[in-house]
């Protein structure tokens, strides 16, 4: 298929290039291999070429608007991209397709012998490890993945809640992306309707935009905060413990990776926690402030 083949093109290039071929030469390469058969490119050649390609290529698509200029391709592979690090995004990419031909432009000052790194664009740690093998200490784009799914169960008023979720388009059961210090609206609106009570049925229409009552927040915050307590006593060390076995000079590379991994999730878990408190802090503070005047008309 179409990515496939993008895949085996892109591969056939690196591979040609680093031999010390020319574009012209390299471009060659993959116009032949788009000929092969199931006899010439086997199972091994595959996971190379697909192994070549998430490990060092760079996927313009997934950069931010500050780190691409204008129409990008779909992969980015060659002998000077392959050996950027995978980090900061110190460049912006621009594509010339009349040419072919791919720039780099530095968007701050690089003194030499400094590392020059490419950004990871919206990437996780966890696929930046799966992909590349490291991932970032600091990775404003690491998520983690919470599901959310009413109790058909033991809730009563099951149906009634499923019925209101899907008047405000939101799905049951959903799976939401969460970042460091974020709160998704879907998430947050569908855990104002299950903190609903009988009584508060009648305004559930409030949940995507506001509280429905203070009550009910209160409700939802509890039910968020006990969540990710729940997942985090499903790990089996403790963020304390993660950063004492962090000091240790013995730990492999593979094993620092894993508990930094976990760390890192655990980290914003404990942000979510963070940002339910200073959220209900907030409405607190609003519902005793006095009202705010307005100036003079």
């Amino acid at each position: 298929d179409a990515p496939a083949q993008a895949v085996i093109d892109a591969a056939v290039v690196a591979a040609a290039t680093a031999a010390g071929k020319t574009a012209e030469e390299a471009a060659g390469a993959a116009v032949k291999a788009r000929n092969l058969t199931a006899e010439d490119f086997s199972r091994e050649d595959y996971e190379w070429a697909y192994s070549v390609i998430t490990t060092r290529a760079i996927f313009p698509g997934l950069l931010t608007e500050r780190e691409r200029d204008g129409d990008v391709p779909l992969v980015v592979l060659g002998p000077l991209s392959d050996s950027m690090a995978h980090g900061e995004g110190l460049l912006k990419l621009s594509y010339d397709a009349e040419k072919q031909q791919c720039s780099f432009t530095a968007l701050q000052p690089i003194k030499k012998g400094d590392h020059i790194s490419v950004g990871v664009g919206m990437t996780s740690n966890l696929e930046l490890l799966a992909n590349r093998g490291a991932l970032l200490a600091r990775n404003p784009s690491n998520f983690v993945l919470m599901k959310f799914q009413l109790d058909s169960m033991s809730d009563m008023h099951y149906s009634a809640r499923e019925a209101m979720m899907r008047h405000l388009n939101l799905s049951n059961p959903m799976t939401y992306v969460v970042r460091s210090g974020e709160m998704p609206q879907g998430l947050l609106a569908s855990l104002r309707i299950q903190a609903l009570t009988p009584v508060e049925f009648g305004v559930y229409q409030k949940a995507l935009q506001t509280p429905v009552t203070l009550d009910n927040e209160w409700r939802a915050y509890r039910l968020l905060i006990s969540s990710c307590n729940a997942i985090l006593n499903l790990y089996a060390t403790s963020l304390e413990e993660d950063n004492q076995l962090l000091q240790s000079a013995a730990l492999s590379r593979a094993t620092r990776s894993a508990i930094l991994l976990r760390r890192q999730e655990k980290l914003i878990y404990a942000s979510i926690n963070d940002w339910a408190n200073e959220a209900w802090n907030a409405i607190l503070y609003a519902q005793t402030s006095p009202p705010a005047t307005s100036g003079p008309q």
